[in-house]
């Protein structure tokens, strides 16, 4: 198609987000683009509406579990992961299994959702039973308790302190 000169064709493209998200609130655009055509070649871009989630932003969002939600198991008769998971998960709910792995020493790690669910798990349950054996669970991290005595005289002995 020709155009003459002075005369401007503007092309405007907006592209309808698909948002069906149960969060959203609003279906935005994703954007708008003109482009102008005249004699000079010049192109405008306005910015987008709606911002798109970046791979840097889901990782910040990420929270990684702590060796503190962990819950290890020694490995009895070569069973594989997917049964201690799977044990565990009927006890306390699938959706509270973040990740397992095997681990050193013929262990294997289950890391729950959170610090609670640890704590929760360990004085329910405390142990699974696979194969008809019992196998207790203990925590990756034990919690320590630490004990500052400030202000002792160097001459009291260490055998009185520790009474």
């Amino acid at each position: 198609m020709k155009t003459g000169v002075g005369h401007v064709m503007i092309f405007i493209l907006f592209l309808k987000l698909n948002t069906n998200n149960e969060n959203s609130t609003s279906s935005g655009y994703r954007g708008v683009n003109i482009a102008c055509s005249s004699g000079h070649g010049t192109t405008a871009e306005f910015p987008q509406q709606s911002q798109q989630i970046t791979y840097s932003t889901v990782l910040a969002q990420q929270q990684f579990p702590s060796r503190k939600q962990a819950i290890v198991f020694n490995v009895v008769e070569d069973l594989p992961t997917f049964e201690y998971t799977l044990a565990v998960g009927r006890q306390i709910g699938p959706k509270n299994i973040r990740y397992a792995s095997k681990i050193s020493n013929t262990r294997v790690c289950i890391y729950l959702s959170n610090v609670e669910s640890v704590e929760n798990y360990m004085s329910s349950f405390g142990s699974i039973k696979i194969a008809n054996q019992i196998i207790p669970a203990r925590r990756l991290i034990t919690p320590s308790q630490r004990l500052i005595l400030s202000n002792v005289s160097p001459t009291i002995p260490l055998y009185i302190l520790e009474q």
